[in-house]
C-alpha cells in the first residue's frame, strides 16, 4: 500500500519530475509525513508531494477564506454604515426632545397670553354714562350706569323726570 500510496503522491508531480528526469536528475522521497503527503527531493531542490484530495481540501480551505474575507468586509462595511447612522439617530433624537421642549414651554406661554386677553376683554366693573332728551321735554337728560361683569344698572335724570333700568350685556361677536 505504501508503494501506491507513494506512486499517487508523485503522480501529481509528475510533470515537474518528468522536467527532472529528462534532465537526468534523481528523485528520492525524503520523509513520509503519514498523512498523505511526503518530501521528495529532485536534484537540489525539496517539494512537498500532496494527494488531490489533499489539494482538493487545500483549494477549497482557500476558497471558503477569501468568501470568509469577503463577507467579513461586507459585514465590516454595514457595521460602519450602522455606526453613521446610530449616530445620526442619536442626534435627531436629542433635537427632537430639546424641539418638543421647546415647543411646549411656546404653547405654555400662548395658553397664558390667551388668558390674559380674556381677562382683558371682559372686564369686571364697568361704567356707562350718556346725554339725551325723552319724549316732547327739551330739557336734555343725563343717563349714569354701572357694570358688573354682563349685569348692568344705570339711572337717567332729567330736570322733571327720573328713572332707572336694569339690563344684561350679550355679546355678539
Amino acid at each position: 500500500m505504501r508503494k501506491y500510496r507513494l506512486k499517487l503522491a508523485l503522480l501529481g508531480l509528475l510533470p515537474l519530475m518528468w522536467t527532472f528526469v529528462a534532465t537526468g536528475q534523481e528523485c528520492r522521497v525524503v520523509k513520509d509525513n503519514q498523512d498523505g503527503s511526503y518530501l521528495v527531493q529532485i536534484g537540489d531542490k525539496t517539494l512537498l508531494a500532496i494527494s488531490e484530495e489533499q489539494e482538493r481540501n487545500v483549494l477549497k480551505t482557500k476558497q471558503d477564506l477569501t468568501d470568509a474575507l469577503r463577507e467579513i468586509a461586507i459585514k465590516d462595511q454595514l457595521l460602519a454604515r450602522y455606526d453613521k447612522v446610530r449616530a445620526q439617530y442619536d442626534t435627531t433624537l436629542q433635537q427632537q426632545k430639546e424641539y418638543t421642549a421647546e415647543l411646549e414651554s411656546v404653547t405654555q406661554g400662548y395658553k397664558k397670553l390667551a388668558a390674559d386677553y380674556r381677562r382683558l376683554k371682559e372686564p369686571w366693573v364697568t361704567v356707562d354714562g350718556g346725554i339725551g332728551a325723552t319724549g316732547g321735554e327739551t330739557e336734555p337728560a343725563v343717563m349714569l350706569g354701572i357694570g358688573i361683569r354682563a349685569f348692568r344698572l344705570s339711572a337717567f335724570f332729567q330736570k322733571k323726570n327720573s328713572g332707572a333700568l336694569v339690563g344684561v350685556s350679550l355679546p355678539l361677536f
